[in-house]
């Protein structure tokens, strides 16, 4: 009778769950947003692998989809790097091809001068910090701050 009556609760309990979760998913506000709709341009057909030319369009649909998912940042819209910066990424891509990405660390040397230390990012995304190159930060920076404000792409 013990069994019985358990078994009945954890039936009970878990139709409560998979209804508020129906309920969640079917009367949810965030339906609304870009990244769970469809015919907004954000879901492509085909993933991106590697690098592709789009249209100033499909960025623009790419950009206002990413500001209506949960993963954007407030306040970050892009990132200006200078060619300088490039250049130290370029070296640390041909020293080691098994790198994954980089990251940018803003800093201040001298009276004041603003730089930025370059480094790379293995597979874990982890800094490798056996090879950092330090550059000017000069013309480069967050937008906003660094923006185009004629740009089509951050248009709203």
């Amino acid at each position: 009778m013990k069994k019985n009556l358990t078994l009945h609760v954890v039936f009970f309990l878990t139709g409560v769950i998979i209804g508020a979760l129906i309920v969640i998913l079917v009367c949810c506000p965030c339906k609304h947003h870009c990244w769970m709709t469809k015919n907004t341009g954000c879901k492509a057909k085909t993933a991106y692998i590697g690098v592709a030319t789009i249209s100033s369009d499909s960025a623009n649909k790419c950009f206002r989809c990413y500001l209506h998912t949960p993963y954007h940042v407030d306040t970050l819209f892009a990132y200006k790097i200078n060619m300088l910066q490039f250049h130290a990424m370029q070296l640390l891509a041909a020293s080691d091809t098994s790198i994954s990405g980089f990251r940018i660390y803003p800093g201040i040397h001298g009276d004041p001068q603003p730089v930025s230390s370059i480094v790379s990012t293995d597979l874990s995304d982890k800094d490798n910090t056996g090879e950092i190159y330090s550059t000017s930060s000069i013309n480069s920076g967050p937008c906003p701050t660094s923006c185009d404000a004629g740009s089509p792409i951050p248009s709203h």
